[in-house]
């Protein structure tokens, strides 16, 4: 579960460093953090008028849009699995619930694999633009010698014409 949660802290950095104008992205941030925080005070008020504690849901609230948010007001992806009858193979041969792969994990795996690529193809590309800078500094290094080096050569010829006396 961790890696889910790192996997949409990571889609939510990307998503404010996306956005144009960095600080609507941030007071946006923080509108929602404080509106789910409100939503979740009011909501264990409800439930336990005199005692503040912990939801029953595992630190899972459901925000005022519906959707399922954590402990830390972060949204989930997917909400957990609600059917009651599933945990029996429906047929010889199907596969125990055991052995079935969480999606969660793998899904959380395969984004952050995809990040790092692309954290490795932004180097890379930054490696490029420093390379072609090199390239074009040398360059113009070598056309600012043959330019200066003409000049000398024009004052010389200059200096070596004498008048006579």
């Amino acid at each position: 579960m961790e890696a889910l949660q790192l996997a949409q802290m990571l889609a939510d950095l990307n998503d404010l460093q996306a956005a144009q104008d960095q600080t609507a992205a941030k007071d946006l941030v923080c509108a929602n953090r404080a509106l789910d925080r409100k939503s979740q005070l009011q909501l264990e008020q409800q439930q336990h008028p005199r005692s503040v504690s912990v939801p029953a849901t595992e630190g899972r609230v459901m925000s005022p849009s519906g959707r399922m948010t954590d402990k830390f007001g972060r949204r989930m992806l997917t909400p957990p699995l609600t059917r009651t009858n599933s945990a029996s193979p429906s047929m010889p041969g199907s596969p125990s619930g055991g052995e079935q792969p969480n999606t969660d994990i793998d899904r959380a795996s395969t984004l952050l694999s995809l990040y790092e690529i692309r954290a490795k193809l932004r180097e890379q590309d930054n490696s490029g633009l420093m390379k072609a800078r090199e390239k074009i500094n040398a360059l113009a290094a070598k056309q600012q010698a043959q330019i200066a080096a003409e000049h000398k050569k024009d004052r010389k010829e200059i200096n070596r014409l004498s008048y006579p006396k």
